[in-house]
């Protein structure tokens, strides 16, 4: 039977919920000054652009996943159908990815037809996305943000740039060869963080979407798959709760001491590489700190089933959210923003995600089984 581990779907929930409110809190510390004392506001903006790395946690629970899943194909079976992977691993992303692209684009098509002022390039960025390179329209370093429902989407482009080629790897591989893979892997991802930093590269963008970059943090769960411990691995409640504060602490460090993920250019390539490091072992950290744990509530189990979903709408649930504000005047009050960002945007994020669980992506759950290896 295939291996189910419920504490991974829960982190996979936490690693949405801090890459939500990375999404929902102002990132500049202006937007802060109105209301609290400059190195306060600064406090509370170096925090939110911390949280974003919640999302390389994505990274590094894919790539733990996918190795462990597929290094049981392969002692189970002998071999690994790199073939049958790929179907899986199409069922299960691409539909919603897709999904997701459409909405962008209809959201772009509507200020066309609207006449409202056009982002530049922007069909182009809904082309890279399309052929799984959307975040490199970001890290060219020739693009800002774009004001689209499909933006968060860049971060699946890199999962699937990864898919790629780690099956083959595994499949020919032993695993004393994956842990050398993986470590040569995260040095490249090193390297490439370095020489970004060293040319003054833009960290929230040029550097955040590399896929280089960010390719050291599946790396990192590669490895995480191997030397796991065993199931009968037990850590007491104290040593968890130690484990997920150390967690915070090297994330704040990665932000508050060596700046690694805040708006503007990089100061050189030694803060960069450091600060991503402190990150990557933060994953390892907060991953020991539930490992084996199971008494989790159920919808916890639940919301990290469809974190996939919550993922992609979570971008369109907080325009709709930013519609209703103009409409009634309130959309400059960062408070009353805030507040009804963390509440109804993350309700109607659940909803729509529920619904696309079990309307729309359900047929194709279904149909990916029937390629599973065990």
């Amino acid at each position: 039977m295939r291996p189910y581990y419920p504490e991974l779907d829960a982190l996979r929930f936490i690693a949405f919920i801090i890459f939500f409110f990375h999404h929902v809190f102002p990132r500049e510390t202006n937007s802060y000054l109105p209301y609290v004392s400059e190195t306060l506001a600064e406090f509370i903006s170096t925090t939110v652009n911390a949280l974003a790395f919640g999302l390389p946690l994505f990274f590094f629970l894919s790539a733990l996943l996918l190795t462990k899943t597929l290094l049981i194909e392969k002692e189970r079976t002998g071999s690994i159908s790199v073939t049958n992977f790929y179907i899986r691993r199409g069922l299960r992303i691409w539909p919603l990815y897709y999904l997701g692209i459409a909405i962008g684009a209809a959201f772009f098509l509507k200020d066309e037809i609207k006449g409202v002022s056009a982002e530049p390039d922007r069909w182009m960025m809904i082309c890279m996305y399309v052929v799984m390179l959307g975040n490199w329209f970001y890290a060219s370093g020739m693009h800002h943000w774009s004001y689209s429902p499909a933006t968060p989407l860049w971060g699946i482009s890199i999962d699937q740039q990864f898919c790629c080629f780690w099956p083959i790897v595994i499949k020919f591989s032993n695993r004393l060869t994956i842990s050398v893979i993986s470590a040569i892997v995260f040095t490249v991802a090193l390297f490439a963080a370095y020489a970004l930093g060293n040319n003054f590269a833009e960290r929230d963008t040029t550097i955040w979407t590399n896929s280089f970059v960010q390719f050291g943090f599946f790396a990192v769960g590669a490895v995480c798959a191997i030397c796991l411990p065993c199931r009968t691995y037990i850590v007491r409640s104290t040593s968890r709760i130690l484990l997920f504060l150390l967690s915070i602490l090297l994330w704040s460090g990665s932000n508050f001491i060596f700046q690694a993920k805040v708006i503007g250019s990089a100061p050189n390539g030694w803060s960069i590489i450091i600060g991503y490091g402190f990150a990557a072992v933060g994953c390892v950290t907060i991953l020991l700190s539930i490992w084996n744990y199971k008494n989790w509530h159920p919808l916890i189990i639940f919301l990290g089933k469809i974190s996939y979903g919550l993922y992609v709408f979570q971008e369109l649930a907080l325009l709709i959210v930013e519609k209703v504000l103009a409409l009634v005047g309130q959309k400059e009050n960062l408070i009353l923003h805030v507040f009804v960002d963390v509440t109804v945007g993350l309700c109607i994020t659940i909803s729509i995600a529920t619904a696309s669980y079990r309307f729309f992506e359900a047929p194709f759950l279904r149909l990916k089984k029937q390629f599973s290896a065990y």
